[in-house]
């Protein structure tokens, strides 16, 4: 822990609180707050979030839940400002920069974050769903590490909220995909992404069969857990519907497809293979990482299209901008293009943030 990285944590803190101050002193019982407060009950195990029900035992001090807003809030605030330093500290080399941390800020300021923060009882567990799949980030220079923590972190976000799952996939298409735009090992780089993969699977197969609970997949339920491949193509149609529909005003929607396309643009400039095959290698690539960052919800027979299901699609944020950054060419002008882009998106997400908090 640094001088620079307290500074950098305590800036964070400070700018979430600003961030978010519209919803926490709105005060406002969202969804299951209503129920929960009324009755006390937690009930987070019936979809085999684990970690969400223990540690709200111990948070509330009880096991019959009370109303301890903005207590949850500000626990999510200190949260969420850890993962997002650590998000920037792993994508930006092991070093904090002002644009990156803000890179790693859409995360948890892109609009759909709104309603997981709107929830006073469950917010706090939907942000250790987004930092458990980071944390294996930072040993992944050593295998055996690597995978050991990607499969006990993954599990654990599960147990938080299965949403979050899709970070781990979209963090691990980022490492590889620089590397393999700075022609690295091509053994090295693919390794790496079938050793991600292998683990990942791991996870959720041991989840799956040790842990998760049986759901009532009829059509009755919001959301149907069987896998079904037949329905991959609905699912991906009505992912892109609805986060891009959905994905804030008319400022987020113009700069966030301004932000794709400049980063598209600058991962062509900057790669050292050959431009052709860089330009579908890129287009396949990306188009992968989002309709993956859904995580498993894409092969889900009846998958659940609600802004707080879209942690994936926050970090997919995330991703398009800090490539931006990792990719402008320092030597001239256009290195401020990523950064205006960035600058202007992250606005318009305050803003955005802001409404939605009155």
């Amino acid at each position: 822990v640094t001088k620079k990285g307290l500074l950098f944590l305590g800036t964070t803190i400070v700018a979430y609180f600003f961030i978010f101050w519209g919803i926490i002193q709105a005060g406002f019982y969202y969804d299951d707050d209503i129920w929960r407060s009324y009755e006390g009950s937690r009930s987070w195990i019936g979809y085999s979030r684990y970690v969400s029900e223990v540690l709200s035992i111990l948070i509330h001090t009880n096991f019959v839940l009370s109303d301890i807003a903005p207590l949850t809030s500000i626990l999510s605030i200190l949260m969420m400002s850890l993962a997002t330093l650590m998000l920037s500290w792993v994508a930006d080399k092991k070093q904090f920069r002002i644009f990156s941390v803000i890179a790693s800020a859409f995360i948890f300021i892109s609009p759909f974050f709104g309603q997981n923060f709107a929830y006073r009882f469950d917010s706090p567990y939907m942000v250790l769903a987004v930092l458990f799949p980071i944390l294996p980030f930072f040993c992944k220079e050593d295998k055996a590490a690597f995978v050991f923590s990607s499969v006990v972190f993954v599990i654990l976000g599960c147990m938080c909220y299965q949403a979050g799952c899709g970070i781990y996939i979209l963090l691990t298409i980022y490492f590889c995909l620089l590397d393999w735009l700075d022609k690295k090992d091509n053994k090295k780089v693919f390794g790496f992404a079938g050793l991600s993969a292998a683990a990942f699977i791991c996870a959720l197969l041991i989840f799956m069969i040790f842990f998760m609970n049986t759901l009532e997949n009829s059509s009755g339920n919001y959301v149907s857990t069987k896998l079904s491949l037949e329905g991959i193509l609905e699912n991906v149609k009505k992912y892109s519907q609805f986060t891009f529909g959905y994905f804030g005003g008319l400022w987020t929607k113009i700069f966030g497809i301004i932000m794709v396309l400049f980063t598209f643009a600058s991962l062509i400039i900057y790669s050292k293979q050959n431009k052709v095959f860089t330009f579908l290698f890129v287009s396949l690539i990306l188009l992968f990482a989002f309709v993956f960052s859904f995580g498993p919800y894409i092969l889900f027979e009846r998958s659940l299209f609600a802004p707080r299901a879209f942690l994936g699609f926050n970090g997919f944020v995330s991703f398009i901008a800090l490539l931006l950054l990792q990719t402008q060419n320092s030597t001239s002008g256009i290195r401020y293009i990523g950064k205006i882009t960035v600058a202007a998106l992250f606005w318009g997400c305050l803003v955005f943030m802001n409404i939605y908090g009155n």
